[in-house]
């Protein structure tokens, strides 16, 4: 018995279904790539706006703050030299409290968009969806208004100054999930129901979201104004703790009283004068900001040094006695 043999056709078709197969391969994975790079871009979109945000707001922050802080000893903050670098870090101080508050509200944001899309997808609560649209539309508005107002008619409360910005940013901010509630509710309840937010409802969103940044940066300038000025009687509070400064110069310096010059004896010394009775607050640019012993707005020397090799500093820790 001679052995079957197998079709003629039964290569080649198995030749064409492999090559069949690799073409659907290769645009299954260059596909893939296209949805990676896409989602890489789309993560970089976000990223780099928030992270120049986050900068920018650090910056207002610690500028606004050192301002602050030195003016309450008569030093106009530009006299050292500070870069965008110190100012950022010097915002750290104090970015944790608002830092912290504004994320929370963020978070509660979140899960309260959510909660609500969840009914609104699930049909449930409609008319109390519709309720919470209305009363979150007026309530933002009269906010809004009344931050407005606030900017030109002094109001009593605990921090006066954060009241308007607050107002302004949060009320609007409501007033828009409000009304971003209720389209949502009325285009669902059309037929067909409408997909896709408009191309005017869509730029309404951006300028709200620009004018809740802005008054995010009015509220971080005012709070680190405050702040800086607190700190400035923090410092002068506890005045004897800080490092206690004797400074050795070649040349009279003529620093007022209630600093202490002395003439050093003896021809061949290097530097002839020393001042004792100073405290270091800062140091920055090559700079240092002292303040004389038992300083006062009414009485005491701010006095700010150039580091040269035409004077020395010595230094002692503060709040310690000295013999």
């Amino acid at each position: 018995m001679r052995s079957a043999k197998r079709p003629a056709t039964d290569g080649p078709a198995r030749r064409s279904s492999r090559d069949s197969v690799r073409p659907s391969t290769a645009v299954d994975v260059e596909a893939a790539a296209a949805g990676a790079s896409h989602t890489l871009l789309e993560w970089l979109g976000v990223a780099i706006p928030a992270l120049s945000a986050v900068t920018g707001l650090l910056f207002v922050f610690g500028w606004t703050y050192t301002s602050s802080r030195l003016a309450h000893f008569g030093i106009d903050h530009t006299i050292l030299g500070l870069t965008t670098a110190d100012y950022v870090l010097r915002s750290i101080d104090a970015i944790y409290i608002p830092a912290a508050a504004i994320l929370f509200l963020v978070l509660a944001a979140l899960l309260l968009h959510a909660g609500i899309s969840g009914l609104r997808r699930r049909g449930r609560a409609l008319p109390a969806l519709r309720r919470t649209g209305i009363t979150a539309l007026v309530a933002g508005i009269s906010a809004a208004v009344l931050g407005i107002w606030a900017m030109f008619v002094p109001v009593q409360f605990v921090s006066p100054y954060l009241v308007p910005s607050f107002l302004q940013g949060g009320g609007l901010a409501v007033a828009a999930f409000g009304f971003f509630l209720l389209r949502r509710l009325y285009a669902a309840q059309q037929h067909p129901p409408r997909a896709g937010i408009p191309r005017w409802e869509y730029r309404c969103y951006w300028l709200v979201v620009s004018i809740v940044v802005l008054n995010l940066f009015w509220a971080s300038a005012q709070f680190a104004s405050a702040l800086g000025s607190n700190r400035a009687l923090d410092v002068v509070r506890d005045l004897g703790k800080r490092p206690l400064v004797t400074v050795f110069s070649k040349q009279s310096l003529a620093i007022s009283r209630p600093v202490m010059e002395q003439r050093m004896p003896g021809g061949d010394v290097a530097y002839r004068f020393r001042y004792t009775g100073l405290r270091l607050i800062m140091t920055a640019g090559g700079k240092y900001l002292l303040l004389s012993e038992g300083w006062s707005r009414e009485s005491g020397t701010a006095v700010v040094l150039t580091d040269s090799p035409d004077i020395r500093l010595e230094f002692a820790p503060g709040g310690v006695p000295r013999r």
